[in-house]
């Protein structure tokens, strides 16, 4: 599931198997 960069500020190309590195830390 690709989503555009909302308000995380992350690549939209990028799988959440690698964004977990700049999303876990903001969301966690």
């Amino acid at each position: 599931t690709k989503r555009p960069h909302s308000s995380l500020g992350y690549r939209p190309p990028a799988p959440e198997s690698i964004i977990p590195l700049e999303l876990k830390p903001a969301m966690n």
